[in-house]
């Protein structure tokens, strides 16, 4: 071989491996661990804003499963800290209260809230008298949102579920306890003693209202809505906080004979939400009745002119879809005040059915859907197929879902993320568009082989959202921690800390 062509394959060789190294993408990723298997993560604001994220795991198995929180920490070279979780407490929370260093961590027993430090330290435990009507879990833990200003008084209170509705509780001094009649939903069986196929001597199924806070009159307060498949209850803030009975009772359209003798396949959701920007909520009523390929759903939309939503009024404007399962979320994508609807369609029908046993796969519509301020038809400003893998041995979509909650880029527009099942994090940044907002092209990708669930918080305190996802089906434990390296298109540029 001419001494030349040796020289052009020895050159070429040599320069392959730099050839072939990729660029690094958006996000610097690492991986960290909790004891048993990581089922759920939320983020948490301190006193000074800085954000961390709570992970909630679990270790063996009922009736000897362990239950544990464990904050995730700064530096990420140092090993877990769990926190025990009793096998009495129902749901955990966590929140800045200013009793230690961070956030502290809060655990609810029918008989006890408890407050404890990151390191699991009890900073207050306060008895609850009379006991709350709820008996200790038989498998896992999750995460209830129960601390929150709900009478607008610009104080904590823990909101804790009664026999009889609600229950606030003071957690400053000089607050006083009181009480909220809700109207709850409740379902028994009562099967036979010689029923092989039902067992127990009582079944029951105890449901709370979708709790949710507006300004249903417009005073500047943020008001109760609580919501159940019948009614709308709204409680009004005042300066004296909330009353004990419901300002005003809105009922919702009634379902058919047919669909309350199938009530379990049927449900109700109503979300208010400032849709037009004049500072009063509105009223959104998501209906999803009947089953796979008869299944339907209906969105309708209910402006507030100043007394208040009223379900039964004409729709401002209605969305229909028959033929799968629908699910709607209110987003304001563009930051300008009026929120849009992200809507999440999957047809369940011949095509449908033949790609998953076919092909393995769920195709999915998502879409975004303004509503013109004078009224009218909701306008389609964006949409999308997406398609997940379906594995049939777990029964579940492999990937992650759809997720809206963060500015990924720091521009101040919403942006669209999503697992799609083949091992990538894809990204589409928001997009602010004429009468509305959307999202556009796949920007990004990020290598993450998981399935599960993700949350954004600023982990690094740079400004800019970074991501934690989790599996709740592995057994190690392992939570991916993606820090953003600020390269995403339209990332404004900054002096960062170098790694």
């Amino acid at each position: 071989m001419p001494r030349v062509r040796l020289l052009v394959v020895a050159l070429l060789a040599s320069a392959s491996p730099a050839l072939a190294e990729e660029p690094p993408g958006p996000f610097e990723l690492s991986e960290w661990r909790v004891p048993g298997r990581a089922i759920e993560a939320f983020a948490v604001r301190a006193e000074d804003g800085a954000e961390t994220v709570l992970v909630l795991s679990l270790r063996e198995r009922p009736p000897e499963e362990g239950r544990f929180a464990t904050w995730l920490p700064r530096d990420r070279s140092q090993p877990a800290n769990p926190v025990e979780i009793p096998a009495s407490a129902v749901v955990v929370d966590a929140v800045e209260l200013g009793l230690a260093p961070g956030p502290e961590l809060v655990w609810l027993s029918a008989g006890e809230l408890r407050i404890v430090s990151a390191s699991g330290e009890t900073l207050r435990s306060e008895r609850i008298e009379p006991p709350l009507p709820l008996p200790p879990r038989t498998w896992e833990l999750s995460h209830l949102e129960f601390i929150r200003d709900w009478d607008s008084d610009g104080r904590l209170e823990a909101l804790l579920p009664t026999a009889e509705g609600a229950r606030l509780h003071p957690l400053v001094p000089g607050d006083d306890t009181q009480a909220l009649a809700l109207s709850l939903i409740a379902d028994y069986g009562s099967p036979a003693l010689d029923n092989p196929f039902r067992p127990g001597f009582l079944t029951g199924m105890l449901a709370w209202p979708t709790l949710a806070l507006g300004d249903d009159d417009g005073d500047g307060r943020s008001d109760l809505f609580a919501a159940t498949r019948y009614e709308l209850l709204v409680f009004r803030a005042g300066e004296q906080g909330l009353p004990a009975k419901p300002s005003a009772r809105r009922a919702f359209p009634r379902f058919t004979a047919e669909e309350e003798r199938r009530h379990v396949s049927n449900t109700l959701l109503a979300f208010p939400g400032d849709l037009d920007g004049d500072g009063r909520a509105d009223l959104v009523v998501h209906r999803m009745v009947g089953t796979l390929t008869k299944a339907r759903a209906t969105t309708t939309f209910h402006a507030n002119s100043g007394a208040g939503a009223d379900p039964l009024g004409e729709p401002w404007a209605q969305i229909d879809s028959a033929g799968g399962t629908a699910a709607v979320e209110l987003v304001d994508i563009d930051r300008d005040g009026r929120m849009e609807l992200l809507e999440g369609h999957v047809a369940f029908g011949v095509l449908q059915a033949v790609r998953m046993l076919t092909l393995g796969r769920v195709e999915a519509r998502l879409r975004v859907l303004a509503l013109p301020q004078t009224g009218g038809a909701p306008v389609e400003t964006w949409a999308a197929d997406v398609s997940f893998p379906f594995d049939f041995a777990t029964s579940r979509i492999l990937g992650l879902l759809p997720y809206v909650e963060a500015d990924w880029n720091g521009d101040g527009l919403l942006d669209l993320c999503w697992g799609d099942g083949s091992g990538e994090l894809r990204f589409r940044l928001g997009e602010a568009r004429e009468g509305g907002a959307g999202f556009g092209r796949v920007a990004a990708a990020v290598k993450l082989p998981i399935s599960g669930d993700l949350v954004s918080a600023d982990l690094n305190g740079d400004g800019l959202a970074d991501f934690v996802a989790l599996d709740p089906l592995d057994l190690e434990g392992r939570v991916r921690i993606g820090i953003n390296r600020g390269t995403l298109p339209g990332t404004k540029p900054t002096l960062r800390s170098a790694p």
